[in-house]
């Protein structure tokens, strides 16, 4: 039996494939650069208006109760807890 070697090294077929899926695992697709920079951009701007929205409605809440809801009893309610409360429903 005589066995001949044609590559031998880095020149194989197997270090080749081996090379191509190291770099095909550290590099990035197009797509995915992209939507690593919208979500850059989008999850801090929802998080942004999210607690602007909780900010507003607390504001309004404290300043004129009546303006949340009809819905509010001064004798059985807790004023504070109320005012949270709805912001936080909002907010969410």
């Amino acid at each position: 039996l005589l066995v001949e070697a044609t590559h031998v090294g880095q020149d194989t077929t197997l270090s080749q494939i081996v090379k191509l899926v190291e770099e095909a695992q550290t590099s990035k697709a197009p797509i995915q650069k992209f939507a690593d920079k919208l979500s850059s951009y989008f999850v801090p701007t929802v998080i942004f208006i999210s607690i602007t929205t909780w900010v507003v409605w607390l504001i309004i809440g404290f300043h004129d109760i009546t303006l949340l809801r009809k819905t509010y009893n001064a004798k059985d309610d807790n004023r504070v807890e109320f005012v949270f409360a709805f912001a936080f429903q909002i907010g969410i």
